[in-house]
């Protein structure tokens, strides 16, 4: 099976779809595995083309044809062994329900070891390496248009006040259950996660 790389240019060259090639689909998992395994025993920095192809035994060229810049093999490799946050299109449309959800996936990696030395990493290394600094952005958007639909549908249908500002709530929830995991250090249990929606929900219920 061929795409055509440009239907309005005859003479363009067809491109081979490698989707459904299953050597290709090895290949990128391959690479993703060791590239899990190189950041969790070295850290973000250990994310390197180079790197990644010697540890997965293929070509360097191999990586970069899964994952073109550095930070999309970084942003790879980190959704590779996490939970993701569930998109808009998977809501309940119950706000309690679907900030619950959210924040679980939160507490999920906070609840691990490895992943919550590994989050500790990833905020120090952004302030100063731009690379990882495009990745945490990503998983921010990516946490943002979520909770930014839960709001929303929130206000729409009566279950919040109308003025809740995203980045502020958010900022407030997330930041509750890093503060009990990174600096207090304790756990970020159902019941913590429960304690936030809960009195977000208050705080933001319609007058």
């Amino acid at each position: 099976m061929t795409l055509n790389a440009s239907s309005s240019n005859p003479d363009a060259p067809e491109v081979p779809d490698i989707s459904v090639d299953p050597r290709i689909e090895r290949s990128r998992q391959a690479v993703l595995d060791a590239a899990v395994a190189l950041l969790f025993d070295g850290g973000p920095d250990e994310i390197t083309h180079a790197k990644v192809a010697a540890a997965a035994e293929v070509s360097r060229t191999t990586v970069y044809k899964h994952y073109p810049q550095r930070s999309d093999l970084l942003h790879a490799t980190l959704e590779a062994d996490g939970k993701q946050f569930p998109p808009p299109s998977e809501l309940t449309g119950v706000v309690h329900t679907d900030l619950v959800t959210l924040l679980s996936h939160l507490a999920s990696d906070l609840r691990d070891e490895g992943r919550t030395r590994m989050m500790a990493v990833m905020i120090e290394r952004a302030l100063h390496d731009d690379t990882v600094g495009i990745v945490r952005d990503r998983f921010i958007a990516e946490l943002v248009e979520t909770f930014t639909a839960i709001v929303r549908v929130g206000e729409e249908t009566g279950q919040l006040r109308v003025g809740v500002t995203p980045m502020q709530a958010l900022g407030s929830m997330a930041g509750s259950l890093l503060f009990h995991r990174l600096l207090a250090n304790e756990a970020v249990d159902d019941q913590l996660v429960a304690d936030v929606v809960d009195s977000f929900v208050a705080a933001h219920a319609p007058t």
